[in-house]
């Protein structure tokens, strides 16, 4: 499943800023971690992600939004 989550970009960014840069990653590589999904190619201001499966996407919206 490919969604866009620019909506939810700021409180993963918040996240980062916090303690996902002690944790020694990257928000894509967290993203990957935790919920199987990678980014694509970014294009019109878009966060494209590829999500494994509509499960891991309503994980994601869940906690991020």
């Amino acid at each position: 499943m490919i969604a866009d989550i620019k909506p939810q970009w700021k409180q993963l960014a918040n996240w980062w800023w916090d303690s996902g840069e002690n944790l020694g990653m990257s928000i894509w590589e967290m993203l990957e971690h935790e919920y199987g999904a990678r980014q694509l190619p970014r294009g019109n201001g878009d966060n494209l992600v590829e999500f494994p499966d509509d499960g891991s996407y309503v994980l994601f919206v869940l906690r991020w939004s």
